[in-house]
């Protein structure tokens, strides 16, 4: 075949992007985290997650825009809310900074990989990547 010009021959994706990738690097920093302190997040966790991050925001509302103009969802469908495909695009998108382990067992003990160091370390990090993203912002002290 013939190159057309203006085409380029290593696309920076296939297809669409992500309508909620300005919150998907805060979700990713959340993601490394809970590894981290070895609690396994499943399909209906990660969605609520999202669904908690993206709520009254912008994201939200490129989200809906992104899933009316494609006509996505049935009769009973929320738009505004990201669902199984999203977790599962997000997961491949991300697969070269994610690892997904099955059936790994841990310490049931708490105070084995509970420290306040790890908690403050997360709730530092995560916050930043909320305001970041514009997902949340930062308030006046009173």
């Amino acid at each position: 075949g013939c190159l057309c010009k203006g085409t380029s021959l290593t696309p920076e994706s296939r297809g669409v992007k992500s309508p909620v990738e300005a919150a998907e690097e805060a979700f990713f920093q959340i993601c490394i985290q809970i590894g981290k302190i070895h609690q396994p997040l499943n399909v209906t966790e990660a969605i609520a997650l999202m669904n908690g991050m993206i709520r009254d925001t912008p994201c939200k509302d490129t989200l809906m825009d992104f899933q009316e103009s494609r006509k996505l969802g049935s009769a009973s469908f929320e738009y505004g809310s990201v669902a199984t495909g999203w977790w599962y695009g997000f997961k491949r998108r991300n697969r070269h900074r994610l690892v997904t382990k099955c059936g790994e067992k841990f310490s049931s003990h708490r105070d084995d990989w509970i420290k306040i160091k790890n908690v403050r370390q997360m709730y530092d990090v995560i916050y930043d990547e909320l305001v970041d993203t514009c997902v949340a912002i930062n308030l006046d002290v009173p």
